[in-house]
């Protein structure tokens, strides 16, 4: 799923994308049009204490590519500067 911050006038972010994987093992999604953006996991999952595994997400900018851990849901964000 991914939302569009734009005419949002409240948005704290430019972008969100959040993927489910509910496999038991780590799944790689490659999206195009998420080439060339600075995408992060939301804060609240990186320094989450509870959920260790969505830290382990990978972003990688040059391809679009997204990893998502076994069984979990991360939100990446891609900031409004």
């Amino acid at each position: 799923m991914h939302i569009d911050g734009k005419g949002y006038r409240d948005a704290k972010y430019k972008s969100m994308t959040v993927l489910f994987n509910v496999d038991k093992v780590a799944r790689e999604v490659t999206i195009g049009e998420l080439k060339g953006r600075r995408l992060a996991v939301h804060k609240r999952q990186r320094q989450s204490t509870n959920d260790l595994v969505a830290r382990t997400s990978v972003y990688d900018s040059a391809s679009g590519a997204l990893m998502v851990p076994p069984r979990s849901t991360v939100v990446f964000v891609e900031n409004s500067q």
